[in-house]
C-alpha cells in the first residue's frame, strides 16, 4: 500500500508566554488502507513555536459522544510526535484498513510539564474506501 505524507500549517498559538493555544480545525480526507504521517507545523504570528518538554496525547473515536476509542495516540506509543514546532500524527495502515465507519472524529492535546492540557487539534476524518482490490 502506499504511504503519504501531509503537511499542514494553519495552526496558529494565541500566546506562547501561557502555553495557550486556539483549536485549529483540520478536517482530513483519507484512503482506507493507506499509512499516514500527518504534520502540523504550530506558528505564532509566523513564527515557529517551541515544544521543548511538552508531550501529546490523542484519539480517534466514532463520534464525539461514542465511548469506543478506534486509535489512542500518544508521544508515549509514538503515533504522535513533537519537532520543532511540528507535531506529527502516524496512522498506520492496519488502522485505516480495519475502520468500518466512512466518518470519524479526532483531536490531539498538548501537555506541558506540568500535565496540563491545552486542545490544539480536532476534525473528521473520512475514509475512501478501495476500489481496486
Amino acid at each position: 500500500m502506499a504511504s503519504y505524507c501531509v503537511s499542514l500549517t494553519s495552526i496558529t498559538n494565541v500566546d506562547v508566554g501561557d502555553s495557550c493555544f486556539a483549536t485549529s480545525t483540520q478536517n482530513l480526507t483519507l484512503n482506507k488502507g493507506s499509512f499516514y504521517k500527518i504534520v502540523f507545523k504550530l506558528l505564532n504570528k509566523g513564527l515557529e513555536v517551541d515544544l521543548t518538554g511538552n508531550s501529546l496525547r490523542g484519539q480517534i473515536r466514532p463520534s464525539v459522544a461514542s465511548s469506543t476509542v478506534l486509535l489512542d495516540m500518544s508521544s508515549a506509543n509514538l503515533l504522535l510526535n513533537l519537532g520543532n514546532s511540528t507535531v506529527t500524527m502516524i496512522l498506520p495502515e492496519k488502522f485505516t484498513r480495519r475502520v468500518s465507519q466512512t466518518s470519524v472524529v479526532y483531536d490531539i492535546e498538548l501537555l506541558n510539564t506540568l500535565a496540563e492540557s491545552s486542545r490544539i487539534i480536532t476534525g473528521t476524518m473520512i475514509f475512501i474506501p478501495e476500489v481496486t482490490r
